[in-house]
């Protein structure tokens, strides 16, 4: 039950009857909040000294809230009793909602104007607009327009980039606040081509049936932030390329993170144990580091209570390139696929080029299996 008005003294006075009404019992703390900001604005001055454009103010002054002030562990849009821009500066911790009003203020000072978004997580189930219920959100985020263009802030969250969300928020319905009545809107959704994994492994056969070579997998978008910022990163990856590369020794695991591209790189060598060389015969998966996968939803349409809802839409890619001697010949090699449906893609090719070839000499004819 939401409380939509109150008798106070004879009088009804609304409360959680409309958005505006909702709207200004929190922007009485906002603005409390918003008034001392002194030094967060001699701070945004500081912090944007060598900044030559817009665009890079918001992203200095971004990167500093989300990496240098700790976000309260609140998933409200209320501030915490007191809490001010000034507050939040100081004590190097604030809620999401003091975290932007911090960095409203330090936007401001810089004369760019943002507004605060109320975005509610999809993850905690479906919310009603038309009901003036301020527990529907779980977040608040700041808006800014650069040439013309909105981009979203958060600056509580420590694996986004400016600009981007988690993709929990896309394409839900949010509260855009500041000008006149809150207005209802729905937040972008990424290009699933900004989501991408790119693997790329390279593999090389030995006379004597042994496979060494190494690989690389670049991440971006919502694919890295799943990964961006871990506590051991290099332990992460040596774990899951080890399962990914069952039956290889994985080494020299090297992890590069660029946090403000929204960006992960990882690099790796590959080499077969003595005990699983065959020494006439090889099989390699050219799906890994990614596969192979199985569909997890093989419930038929008509069988479910619900519709299937993915994190977000991706591009994953892997480019497997196997080099062998001179007297091997490939006894399987994958199956071609051209998929295309509503749901996604998936698509297989093969390119052969028997003329390449890795100059070793050997005797008899040996297989090389490609599942």
């Amino acid at each position: 039950m939401v409380p939509k008005s109150i008798r106070l003294s004879g009088q009804v006075v609304p409360l959680l009857d409309t958005w505006q009404d909702v709207y200004e019992l929190y922007d009485i703390e906002y603005r409390r909040a918003r008034r001392k900001d002194r030094r967060a604005k001699r701070h945004a001055a500081a912090l944007t000294a060598g900044a030559s454009s817009p665009l890079e103010e918001m992203r200095a002054l971004h990167a500093f809230l989300r990496d240098e002030v700790t976000t309260l562990p609140t998933f409200a849009i209320g501030l915490e009793e007191g809490e001010t821009a000034d507050g939040v500066l100081e004590a190097r911790r604030g809620t999401p909602a003091g975290k932007a009003i911090l960095l409203q203020a330090m936007l401001a000072a810089r004369k760019t104007d943002a507004r605060l978004v109320w975005a509610a997580d999809r993850e905690n189930g479906i919310i009603d607009l038309e009901v003036a219920n301020p527990w529907w959100f779980d977040r608040v985020l700041v808006r800014v327009e650069l040439d013309g263009e909105p981009m979203l802030l958060d600056p509580s969250d420590p694996s986004v980039a400016a600009g981007r969300v988690a993709p929990y928020f896309e394409g839900t319905q949010a509260l855009l606040l500041g000008k006149g009545e809150p207005e209802i809107i729905e937040l972008a959704v990424s290009p699933h081509e900004e989501n991408s994994s790119r693997a790329r492994v390279d593999l090389r056969l030995d006379e004597e049936g042994r496979i060494t070579g190494g690989g690389s997998l670049e991440l971006s978008g919502h694919q890295a932030w799943r990964v961006l910022g871990l506590e051991d990163g290099v332990a992460y990856w040596q774990e899951r390329l080890a399962d990914g590369f069952s039956g290889y020794d994985v080494g020299e695991v090297d992890l590069k993170e660029d946090l403000s591209a929204q960006r992960v790189r990882v690099d790796w060598s590959l080499r077969q144990p003595e005990q699983e060389v065959l020494g006439d015969e090889a099989t390699i998966y050219p799906s890994r580091p990614m596969g192979p996968i199985r569909q997890f939803f093989a419930l038929p349409p008509r069988l479910r209570k619900t519709p299937v809802l993915l994190p977000f839409g991706l591009l994953d890619e892997v480019v497997t390139t196997v080099r062998w001697p001179t007297g091997w010949r490939l006894e399987n090699r994958p199956q071609v696929i051209a998929h295309h449906g509503a749901a996604g893609t998936v698509e297989l090719e093969l390119d052969l080029d028997l003329d390449v070839a890795v100059d070793c000499s050997t005797t008899g004819m040996k297989s090389v299996n490609a599942p």
